[in-house]
């Protein structure tokens, strides 16, 4: 490691709490088992948990003001800043200001896909904000080269940085002798949400089931779990869907271990952990391009491309799969070796390295911390 790192005392990682459900949380864990953390004397505060939205406020205004007291006194080298849009973002700039304000460097990661809406959309004062946070921010990282170019003449060109989410591959690599596959099982797998394309899916289930009246649908994620149970029972498809909720840790492994498709046909999205697990583990995967996601999987090669709310090629992409195990295996092997080459945690750890060493030590100062403490 060369000098400049091993004086690179300690880096503060801002986002989430790390029990929250969410992308940002996935990413910042992931991260901690990279070596880029042990490298970097990584330290996660926790700026935001879940709860009631009264919870909510009371805890960040809380942990902002925990994080005042931490740089004035601690005095991390370096920031890193994860954001999303809407009320993420206006909570991480404060974060970013106050940073700026003592002359501690701040990478600022941006998450979301449609965050370029959210400039765009916005009042001028909202763009303002977000030109100025890139102008102040040392580095501007985003998970894919679509969302660098939306901000291309937005941003200072010399600042943006293509980072993607990584994935642990050894992980999703377990294999259980008391699992079994389920050969006609579709998984959808995040947000319960309408733009993640659910009711779509739900609306594709019965041409499905007219060929393979024995596949079965699971849902799992968080978020409108009751209103979307209350859809598949309306329907009358209660016997062949279920809603899991949100499911972690080996359940989560299991279930993409053990299905046999999984679907993603959301409307937005920027690279979705769940695309990722799902090359892992060797599932090969129906999704829609939009956002992030071409840049991840190649259609025909590593996935099935289908178009957001086409209900009808949603349901014969399922079938062609289900009556096709060759091809099932060709997506699957095509998928694992690309996300081995590009995103493993020590692929993405290089990246990170190479982003956070280019700091220069000197400018600040701090002392080294190698804890994993969201409770600073």
């Amino acid at each position: 490691m060369s000098d400049a790192r091993r004086s690179f005392r300690r880096v503060l990682v801002i986002g989430p709490g790390r029990h929250c459900r969410g992308g940002i949380t996935a990413v910042i864990n992931n991260y901690s088992r990279t070596a880029y953390w042990t490298a970097f004397g990584c330290t996660h505060f926790s700026s935001a948990s879940e709860g009631s939205a009264l919870f909510k406020a009371v805890y960040a205004l809380y942990r902002y003001l925990v994080f005042l007291l931490t740089i004035l006194f601690s005095r991390p080298t370096a920031i890193s800043l994860h954001t999303a849009s809407g009320v993420s973002f206006r909570r991480k700039f404060l974060y970013l200001v106050a940073a700026r304000v003592l002359g501690i460097p701040v990478i600022l990661h941006i998450h979301p896909a449609e965050f370029i809406r959210f400039y765009s959309s916005g009042s001028p004062l909202r763009q303002w904000l977000i030109r100025f946070s890139g102008a102040i921010s040392e580095r501007v990282v985003f998970l894919s080269d679509g969302q660098k170019r939306d901000f291309e003449g937005i941003f200072p060109a010399n600042k943006l940085e293509v980072v993607s989410n990584p994935v642990d591959v050894q992980a999703f690599g377990l294999w259980r002798d008391n699992w079994r596959m389920e050969s006609q099982r579709i998984l959808f797998m995040g947000w319960l949400v309408r733009e993640k394309g659910i009711y779509d899916l739900v609306d594709a289930i019965p041409h499905v089931l007219g060929e393979f009246p024995d596949a079965s649908f699971v849902f799992a994620g968080p978020k409108n779990a009751d209103e979307l149970r209350k859809r598949i029972i309306e329907t009358g498809l209660d016997h062949s869907a279920s809603v899991a909720g949100w499911v972690e840790g080996e359940d989560r492994i299991r279930l993409l271990r053990t299905s046999r498709v999984l679907i993603l046909p959301s409307y937005t999205e920027g690279v979705p952990n769940v695309i990722l697990e799902a090359m892992a583990s060797r599932l090969p995967v129906i999704t829609t391009p939009v956002g992030g996601i071409p840049s991840v999987v190649q259609d025909g090669v590593s996935c099935i491309f289908i178009q957001p709310r086409d209900v009808a090629g949603m349901a014969a992409a399922i079938c062609r799969l289900l009556r096709n195990q060759q091809e099932c295996e060709w997506l699957a092997e095509n998928a694992y070796r690309e996300v081995c080459r590009r995103y493993a945690l020590d692929v993405v750890s290089e990246q990170l390295c190479r982003i956070y060493g280019a700091i220069d030590p000197a400018r600040n100062s701090g002392r080294q911390s190698g804890h994993d403490d969201e409770g600073l």
